[in-house]
This record gives C-alpha cells, structure tokens and sequence, in this order.
C-alpha cells in the first residue's frame, strides 16, 4: 500500500504547517519558463465518451482532443459526488482525513491542510477558478457552500475568471466548471432542456431505441428517456469544451499550456452519483500537453482524484508539500505507483451511511459500516429523477428482476467484493464465495489499514465531530494579521506579514477597491508612504478583518505572536479512538452472541462516539425475545446520556422495541437542538418507525418549516407526508 509517511503531517510539526522555502527562490525568468495549466471540469459524467469506446456517445471534439495526448483508463473519484470529491481535489487530501467527507458540510481541516492552488500562487502562478466551489470549508457560516472559498486560493473566482486577465508573461493555472450535465439537467422542463442542447446537430441527438442500458435498470420508456437525455447533454458539454479550447488557440497559447480534461463524480442517475460504485467513481481523465506528451497515449495506471493537485505542482516545478496524501503521477515529481485507490461515502445529502471502498485493477472490495440500513434511503434531491421514480414504483408493484431490486433491498450485505473485469457493473457479490476467501481477507485488511493510517473520521457521528471542530457551536475568526517585521531598503520598504491563528494564509493589497489580493509567501517591497491591506484566513475559520497600514518611517514591527491553534484531533488521537472505532466495529464479524458482551461493555466507556456504535449495535444484534428485553433495560438505563446522538440512538432502538411512549418524547426534544446535525439524527429516527409516530402527528408538523432548506427539515417533511 502507498503511503505518503501521512504520520508527519499529523504530528503538527511547524515545519509542516509552513510553505516550503524553496517557493520563495522562484526568478522572474525561472517563472516565465514555466508550462500554463487548464483544468476543464465537468458535471457528474464518467468516461461515456466516444473515445472510451462508447459508441453511443457523440463527443467528436473530446474523442480529437484525446487523440492529442493521454487518456487514461483507470482514474477514480474518493466520493462519488461533488462536495467530498472536491473538497479532496483541492486540497490533495482524504476528506475523510479532513472531516470533510459529509455532502455539503462545512468542515475545519486541520491547521496544515492549504489549497494547493496556494503552493502554485507562491510560486507565481495566477490561478483562477470560474466557478464552482463547493469545497465543504466555508469563510463565515452566511456564505454558501457551493461558491465559498478562501481568498488565498484564487487570484479570481467567478463567472468572469479567465486566464486572459493575468500579468503579460505570467503562467496562469484555470479551472473552467461546465454546469450542463450536472444530474439536475436530465430533469428539468423540456423547454430548458431544448435550451441546453440548442446548438447540438438534431442528427446527432440521441435515440432511446439505441440505448444500451445497464442491467441494474429497469428497460422502460422513462429511464431510456433519462439515458438518451444524458447523453444528448455530454454532447452539448463537448461543444462548450472546443469554445474553451478555441479561446487557447487564439491566444496562441496551446503549445505552453498542459490541458486537463475530466468530469467531478459519476452519472447523476439512480445506483451511480453518490455512490462508490464504479458507476459513482470511474472517471475519464484526458490530458495534452503538445511535444511533451505523446498524441493517442493510453495510461492505465491507478489513479486518485486526489493525485490531481500534485499532479499539477509536479509539471510545474513546485515542491509537493510532505502532508500530501495524493500522489503526482504526471512530471518531475511522479514517481512509485499506485497499488490500491480509495472511496468513501458518508452522509449524502439528509441520511447517513458509511462505506468504503478499495480497489485495484481487477477487484472492488466494499465495507458497509452501516449494513442495517438500505441501499436507497429516500434523498430529495435525488429522488426527483424520473429514473429513480419509475425503480420505486416497480419495486412497489414486484416488476424488479432480481438484479434490479438489490438495490432496493432492506439491509446490505457487510462486504461486497466484485471481480471487476468480468463483473464491470457489480452485480455478483464474491464475498463469502468459495475461492475468494484470501482476495476479501487482503482487501479488507487494506481497508483496515488505510483508514487508521489517515485517521479517518468517519465512524465519528457528525454531531460529535462537528462539536469538536466547532465548541459550542461557534465559528472561531481568523486573528488579524500583523506586520511582524520593516526594513527600509532605498526608495522601499521591506514587510514581513504574520498571523497568530496557526495555519492561516495571507493575502495583501495596496489599493482597496480595484486591486486583486496578492498571495504573501516573502518579504514585498512597498514604496514610502503606501498604504497595505492585509487580510488572513484559515480553511474553516471565518476570515480576519481587513486591516492596514501606512507603510512609512512611522511603522512599527510587531514582535512574533505565539500561534494560536485547536487541533481538534488532539484528543481523538491521544485516546487511540480511530483504532478503537473500528476494533468496535469489526464485532460486525463475529456472531451476535459473542459481539453483544463487548458492545454492551463499551456503553460504559467515555467516549460518546464509542458509546453510540455500542447502542447501534446492540440495537441491530438483538433479534430475540430474550435478547432485546436485556437490551431494553440497559438503554432505558441510558435514555439520558449526556450525548445527544447517543440519547436518540437509544430513544431509536426502544422504539423498534414497542417502548415509544417514552422514547418518542426524546426525539422530539431533539428536534429542538441548536446544532442540525442533531436534529437531523433526530429526524431519521422519527421517519424510520413507521406509524408508531401517528399519535404524534401534529407535534411533529409543528415543526415543519416549509421553505427551509436544511436537511433536518427535508427529513420531517417526507415524515410528513407519510403520515397524510
């Protein structure tokens, strides 16, 4: 297994905290040599494209685009939709590393965590971004997820952002965000959708009849519908690829820049996006870089979407930074290959699961963490897709085959493992078959390995995490930066900019409103009597004020501030709770009687997370008369703990156990709770006992906002309507 010596960045060393000196040694000739980078990124595709071999897609200016360079055939997302996924894009890290795996949620990595468009930005580089974010760390809890992000990571991020507004000769890094095939496009009103596919030749349009449908879909008039309409869009999508890539060539700049061309996470259809399947995380990747990489390449090498940052600092010249868990695989960089590649799923949208995945080049090994749940828990979002509708309604009515209504059974299997070269749409499950016993035992010890190593965060329920990244629930401000040292050097003056908040980055400005921020990695050069503007945030924090300084004989450096940081992990590490998490959790292996005795032993332990797997697992194991009438008198006993979600795993189980009468009054307490991860916790619970909630109907619609948009009131909402 490949690791990049991951316990270095987590011992919180200054020097890892730091940019690496040679940033700062950069020429203004060593810059200029330099190659441009493109990024064009599009929605919610895998490689369905003509140059994959899909004869059913229409993509002629991709399938000439890739015959111009690289494509490569094994290259994977870690989540499967878009938030996680870019969330570890950006910062060349697990988001499960970074408590940032949950859709839409709004994490504090830790301190030494950057984006690496910053490593670029200290090396010259003007990157911009135009203009999906989505990177689940947030500047101030006001701002939305989907377009937040730090002012250290762009020279530009907006719709405008375009490489032509760089200084003459700078090399430039650009991402370029295509919304076309973005799932929510398959559906919208036919208008819209003639729109969005107005300039593509009607001859090329697609046909429902032609369609080669996978065989966990049903084969009906409303999913070829579905899949034809996708396609249509990846056709549209490719026209906007070659307007992008024209602009390049009239700026006479194809044969300096290394293009990147990929799609953030797989197909917005049912059993594809949001899940870790090959179908959520198979991506193509297509990549040119003229005289330098080879015209009509193939690379079937193992690659992570979080290799794609280091990728890019590697063509370019600049130092990988050693906390890095993403692998350069492209330039002076690259190096050891990789063996395995990982996903992970987590909460998705209102309801909470946790899988993970590895994979190498010929199996898919999967561990369901929460195997009591079902495979398609009902989303909002993602069930307004008609596909999705039409699966529901068969399954209703028994017209599934057997493949097709796996995905709709009540629990899952504990591990799945798939040979994927002659299984590509994993639908045989090998676990537990003869002949695959050391492929599974491998697999599973990987997995095993790969989360204690990047301490993952996932079998820490949210609230608990969230509450650890944010006491109180306070968002915590990045402290004002300072001027930390001043020295008068002819007609300037040489400034030095500090922050106590540990990890921060700075930017500056020396006119407050046209000027874009610079990156501050050295010493800058400010004429006399100039006034700076310097602003600092670190990734989760909200941002510093801005504040500034006349630069002049009268300015005073202050002395070094002791750095101010919270590592949140601090504790979790120094109680061993990773390892004991899953330790808990691999109980799943042995027999309910012999698990049961050491859950019921961790309900005493300290830690909440360890005490809420204990209460789930008891919930799920006792399935006898004998068994739940014990389980029943230690939860009652603990119906009152003092963590919220282990009080609702409790108040859940008893539920199940016909003790509603106390146990619903709980839940609904929490619904009331400050934080929403709570409430949501909460919410789940209600939506998952059926009619024993009738009697208290009208409590819970009085809870009911009908215009907001957070996940708790999506869950009640579909309570709700149950109960109509």
């Amino acid at each position: 297994m490949y690791r990049r010596d991951f316990l270095k960045m987590v011992s919180g060393t200054a020097a890892a905290l730091s940019l690496p000196k040679p940033f700062f040694k950069f020429t203004i000739s060593e810059i200029e040599k330099r190659p441009n980078i493109l990024w064009i990124v599009t929605e919610d595709i895998n490689d369905d494209l003509g140059c994959y071999g899909d004869k059913y897609s229409y993509t002629p200016n991709l399938d000439k685009f890739a015959g111009e360079g690289i494509r490569f055939t094994n290259v994977y997302d870690h989540s499967g939709v878009c938030a996680p996924t870019r969330s570890g894009i950006i910062t060349c890290m697990y988001p499960t590393t970074m408590g940032s795996g949950a859709m839409r949620c709004s994490a504090v990595p830790p301190a030494e965590i950057k984006c690496f468009t910053e490593y670029l930005r200290a090396a010259g580089y003007y990157c911009t971004n135009n203009d999906k974010t989505d990177y689940n760390f947030k500047t101030s809890q006001n701002v939305k997820t989907e377009t937040a992000a730090p002012v250290s990571a762009w020279d530009e991020n907006s719709s405008k952002a375009h490489w032509r507004n760089r200084s003459k000769g700078q090399p430039f890094f650009s991402v370029f965000n295509i919304f076309t095939t973005h799932e929510s496009q398959i559906r919208v009103p036919e208008k819209q959708f003639e729109k969005n596919i107005a300039h593509v030749d009607p001859k090329h349009l697609h046909k429902k009849t032609d369609a080669v449908l996978p065989p966990y879909y049903p084969d009906t008039p409303v999913v070829r519908n579905d899949w034809a309409k996708y396609y249509d869009l990846i056709s549209a999508m490719d026209l906007q690829v070659k307007e992008i890539l024209d602009q390049l060539k009239e700026d006479g700049l194809v044969e300096d820049t290394i293009v990147f061309f990929y799609g953030d996470n797989g197909r917005g259809l049912p059993r594809a996006k949001r899940w870790i399947y090959d179908s959520g995380i198979k991506m193509g990747l297509l990549v040119r870089w003229p005289k330098n990489f080879k015209p009509g390449s193939i690379n079937d090498d193992l690659v992570g979407f979080i290799d794609l940052g280091a990728a890019v600092l590697s063509l370019a010249g600049v130092p990988i930074p050693q906390h890095f868990q993403g692998v350069p695989f492209l330039g002076k960089s690259s190096g050891e290959k990789r063996k395995y590649i990982f996903a992970a799923r987590d909460r998705m949208d209102e309801r909470y699961d946790v899988i993970r995945a590895v994979r190498d080049k010929k199996f898919k090994y999967i561990r369901n963490f929460m195997p009591f749940l079902p495979y398609a828990q009902h989303i909002e979002y993602m069930d307004q897709m008609p596909t999705m509708k039409e699966m529901r309604r068969l399954n209703a009515d028994g017209k599934l085959n057997t493949v097709q209504e796996l995905f709709f059974r009540k629990t899952k299997p504990l591990e799945e493992l798939y040979y994927i070269t002659t299984d590509p749409y994993e639908i045989n499950n090998l676990a537990g078959m003869p002949g695959y016993e050391r492929t599974l035992l491998k697999m599973r010890e990987v997995v095993n390995n790969w989360m204690i190593e990047t301490e993952d965060t996932g079998l820490i329920p949210e609230p608990i995490l969230v509450s650890s990244m944010r006491p109180q629930i306070s968002w915590e401000k990045t402290e004002n930066p300072y001027i930390s040292a001043v020295k008068k050097n002819g007609d300037y003056y040489e400034i030095e900019i500090d922050c106590a908040t540990e990890g921060a980055s700075i930017v500056y400005k020396t006119e407050k409103v046209y000027e874009k921020w610079k990156y501050f990695s050295k010493k800058i050069k400010v004429k006399n009597n100039t006034t700076i503007y310097i602003q600092a945030n670190r990734l989760g924090f909200e941002m510093s004020d801005i504040v500034n300084f006349i630069v002049n004989k009268n300015l005073k450096a202050l002395p070094l501030k002791e750095k101010i940081d919270r590592d949140w992990k601090k504790d979790f590490r120094k109680d061993n709770l990773f390892k004991k998490l899953l330790d808990l959790k691999n109980l799943d292996f042995l027999p309910d009687e012999k698990a049961l005795p050491k859950l019921y032993q961790a309900l005493d332990d300290k830690s909440d997370s360890l005490r809420y797997w204990a209460v789930l697992g008891i919930h799920y194991k006792s399935n006898s008369e004998e068994s739940i009438s014990y389980a029943k008198k230690h939860l009652e006993k603990i119906i009152n703990d003092g963590s919220p979600v282990v009080r609702i795993a409790c108040a859940h189980a008893l539920c199940d156990w016909d003790e509603e009468k106390t146990a619903i009054p709980v839940l609904l307490k929490e619904l009331k709770h400050p934080l929403e991860s709570v409430r949501l916790h909460a919410a789940i619970a209600l939506d998952s006992i059926g009619d024993k909630i009738k009697p208290y109907s009208d409590q819970i619609k009085k809870t009911i906002n009908p215009i907001a948009d957070t996940y708790d009131q999506k869950v009640l909402r579909h309570t709700a309507e149950g109960l109509i």
